[in-house]
């Protein structure tokens, strides 16, 4: 587990802006390209790492995690 810079999905929530980026929680890789993150309002997602800008890039509206194995611990 690790914090890393990510753009989120949700820019606007609750009718607060977002900065442009956001420190999440990197919780696991699941594939080559494919990462478990949690946001700052604590939402886990799935999440694509870009190697061009060094940043992760979080779909917290369509790809939310229910079950993460940092959960079951």
């Amino acid at each position: 587990m690790y914090k890393a810079k990510a753009m989120l999905h949700t820019r606007d929530r609750d009718g607060r802006h977002r900065a442009p980026l956001e420190d999440v929680e990197v919780l696991e890789q699941t594939g080559s390209n494919d990462y478990i993150v949690r946001t700052p309002d604590g939402i886990c997602c799935h999440a694509l790492f870009n190697p061009f800008t060094g940043y992760y890039f979080a779909d917290d509206v369509y790809r939310i995690v229910t079950d993460t194995k940092e959960e079951q611990s």
